[in-house]
């Protein structure tokens, strides 16, 4: 009897870690999508005149791009741009809305994270 238990606990451990081992990697693609949506929103470049501001296509295709590397599928229409003031104090406020699915045998969990630029 000792061995079932063993192995049922050995089971049992490695269907925790598989889950755990998707879920973190699920949060740490959100935290460094959310990382490079500061990171967009912050570039000092355009607000002093040194290159045009990126127009709203181009920041969620940099969005899509960046998501993509980190293993996540973003559409268009799942990123909105805000823009308000103008020149010096033109600033951009990124966000986005996706859902992942964590699959495990029988069922499957769904996470929905909405990371912003903002604070």
């Amino acid at each position: 009897m000792s061995k079932v238990k063993i192995v049922l606990l050995f089971l049992l451990l490695a269907f925790v870690v598989t889950i755990a081992w998707q879920i973190g990697s699920c949060e740490i693609a959100n935290f460094e999508i959310r990382d490079d949506m500061h990171d967009l929103t912050s570039q000092l470049s355009s607000r002093i005149g040194l290159t045009q501001p990126p127009t709203d296509e181009e920041l969620r295709n940099t969005i899509i791009r960046r998501a993509k590397r980190y293993g996540v599928e973003l559409q268009p229409g799942q990123i909105s741009v805000e823009r308000s003031g103008s020149g010096e104090h033109a600033s951009v406020r990124l966000s986005a809305d996706y859902s992942v699915p964590i699959r495990m045998p029988g069922f499957a969990l769904i996470f929905r994270f909405t990371p912003s630029s903002g604070r």
